[in-house]
Formats: structure tokens, C-alpha cells, sequence
């Protein structure tokens, strides 16, 4: 998949292996990137982090809980869509523990 130009979205991309995906996306000229994460500290750095080294405008965080359908979509419309036009990537790289019945 060609990546230069589009736009991304990664869940889980506050650290580890997901904030690499989130970088290596950067490299091949992401338009930009949303990390999305629920731990605000952690994700609030990685976007730092990367906006510090790719440009200002390539990458933000956006604090919400991934297990529901409807947080996601209203967050990152309300605020990933405004900033750089629909998602063309989507990498899901996080392990969410939820209770079973």
C-alpha cells in the first residue's frame, strides 16, 4: 500500500509497537497521523514527539475509549476529519481486556 499523502489512524499508538507503526507511517509521507489511545499522558507525548520531528501539523492525539464503536467515530470526526480530510489507513494495534459473559 502506497502511504505518501494519506491520511492514518492508529489505535493503541500511544507507545510500543503502535507509536512505531504510527512513525514508520511518517517515514513513507504520511499526510498525517491520529493517535488514538486511551491514556491521555502517554498519548499526548507520542504526538509531541512525533510533531516535533516530522512537522507540526503530521501528527495529534485523540484521547477515547477504542472498545466502543460510537467514541471512536464521534472523536475522529469531530476532529481527525476537520484536520486532514477522511482516514485512508486504519491499523488496529491494541489489546483491549474486556469481561466476557
Amino acid at each position: 500500500m502506497k502511504i505518501d499523502g494519506k491520511v492514518a489512524l492508529v489505535t493503541g499508538a500511544a507507545r510500543g509497537i503502535g507509536f512505531a507503526i504510527a512513525e514508520v507511517l511518517l517515514q513513507k509521507n504520511a499526510k498525517g497521523v491520529t493517535i488514538v489511545d486511551n491514556n491521555k499522558e502517554n498519548g499526548e507525548k507520542a504526538a509531541a514527539s512525533l510533531c516535533s520531528k516530522y512537522g507540526a501539523d503530521k501528527a495529534m492525539f485523540l484521547l477515547t475509549d477504542v472498545t466502543s464503536k460510537e467514541a471512536l467515530e464521534v472523536g475522529w470526526f469531530r476532529i481527525g476529519v476537520r484536520l486532514w480530510g477522511k482516514s485512508q489507513c486504519t491499523v488496529s494495534s491494541l489489546c483491549a481486556n474486556t469481561p466476557t459473559r
